[in-house]
């Protein structure tokens, strides 16, 4: 027996009520209700002290906490890091 051929509309991915969309407020870092959520940012980084500061100007002001796990760098990538106008935890 063979199955039923699908038709287009039941392959197509559901969609949300447009109300549900009313207080989205474009930004990644907001939900459709408005709520704030928390982003963070991961950066392995090992020897980059001469690219880190460039990753970390990178990030946008909207991600919540950075983190930069270092791989035993022998450079000054660690003080780059604890150098940085942003909040940055370095593990």
């Amino acid at each position: 027996m063979s199955k039923p051929a699908m038709s287009q509309r039941s392959m197509s991915p559901p969609r949300a009520p447009r109300a549900a969309f009313d207080g989205f407020k474009g930004s990644f870092a907001e939900d459709v209700v408005g709520r704030r959520l928390r982003v963070s940012v991961i950066v392995p980084a090992r020897n980059e002290e001469l690219n880190l500061r460039d990753v970390l100007e990178a990030i946008p002001q909207s991600v919540s906490e950075i983190i930069v796990v270092d791989g035993h760098s022998t450079d000054d990538t660690l003080g780059v890091a604890r150098r940085s106008p942003r909040r940055v935890l370095v593990l």
